[in-house]
């Protein structure tokens, strides 16, 4: 399984994040399929991942799965036939509840068991995790009292994730770890927690920008940077 969660950010062709998703497929020409279901769809995301991604050297498609239908076989064929799997930001609840109903998480698992890059920004980076903390509420007028809160992920990382740790409020990440029964991984933007199939490291587009750990040690909180080469 190889798995690249990025905290946030943009894409582009001089980004040490995108060329490793390249480099970890193995290939010349991989086959890129952008989900950008998190967003609704966005148009202009969609092109601007695509146009990166080609530039890259990808073959690059996408796949619409909030503003258009497709046959389960059409789904099957074009995300069995890709080398990296992307996903975009936005609400990873609305991402998980489409996936549930298109029927896209089995193929998400196969894709990831068959050795695709499984790979993604902010929702895109939670959604790889046993769970997320996200910030949707606070996005959704019908929510008087926002809060943080966990959203449920495919599992493939055995950890919680929080991405865009350097923003306003992340930091109340640290206190939540106290209660979660996973270690935590804190991904500040530029920042992408890379699984190769062996070994988990850090890949930074900006080389001043961080990634965290948390585990409970003697019931506390204990925070680490990750650095090199290390175990989750």
């Amino acid at each position: 399984m190889k798995i690249i969660a990025l905290g946030g950010g943009t894409a582009g062709e001089n980004s040490a994040v995108d060329r490793r998703i390249i480099e970890l497929t193995g290939k010349d020409r991989p086959r890129f399929l952008f989900l950008p279901t998190a967003s609704g769809d966005g148009g202009h995301y969609i092109n601007a991942l695509k146009r990166v991604y080609k530039r890259l050297g990808c073959v690059s498609d996408a796949l619409c799965l909030v503003r258009a239908e497709y046959a389960p076989e059409e789904l099957e064929a074009r995300v069995g036939a890709a080398d990296i799997i992307y996903v975009g930001g936005g609400d990873p609840q609305r991402m998980i509840d489409v996936w549930k109903r298109t029927g896209m998480l089995p193929l998400l698992r196969k894709a990831a068991e068959r050795g695709a890059v499984m790979c993604g920004i902010s929702a895109g980076a939670m959604c790889w995790f046993e769970q997320g903390y996200t910030d949707r509420d606070f996005y959704d007028p019908a929510i008087a009292n926002p809060t943080y809160r966990l959203i449920a992920g495919l599992g493939f990382v055995p950890a919680v994730c929080c991405p865009h740790y350097d923003e306003p409020g992340r930091d109340s990440f640290d206190s939540a770890c106290a209660a979660y029964d996973l270690p935590g991984v804190a991904l500040e933007n530029d920042v992408a927690l890379v699984f190769d199939g062996k070994e988990y490291s850090v890949v930074k587009n900006d080389s001043a920008k961080k990634a965290w750990f948390f585990t409970l040690e003697n019931g506390n909180v204990a925070k680490h940077e990750l650095n090199g080469v290390f175990p989750l």
